[in-house]
């Protein structure tokens, strides 16, 4: 976030600078998943990673491309969503009867 004064904020409330890199615990926070779930995404190649001595640090920019990629177009839950024949939300048999 952007402060009046222009200076960045890592939108902890605190007003500390936002940094250019997060570790694995921080993005993992931001996106609300577990470190595992990190993990897991930079071993699948889906978000960049720096090993940076002993420890993985995740660019800013790299995680917000990150999240780009994984927005929902429309249809992507098509095959979550059942058609339901009577044009309802409710499932059969639960239609209120008049």
């Amino acid at each position: 976030m952007t402060l009046e004064n222009g200076h960045s904020n890592n939108g902890d409330g605190t007003g500390a600078p936002a940094g250019r890199w997060l570790s694995v615990q921080a993005a993992a926070t931001e996106l609300e998943v577990t470190t595992r779930t990190i993990y897991r995404f930079i071993n699948d190649g889906k978000l960049a990673a720096y090993r940076i001595g002993r420890v993985y640090r995740i660019m800013r920019t790299d995680l917000q491309a990150f999240l780009e990629s994984a927005a929902l177009q429309p249809g992507d839950l098509a095959h979550l969503v059942e058609d339901r024949p009577n044009g309802t939300d409710e499932p059969p048999g639960l239609q209120a009867t008049a």
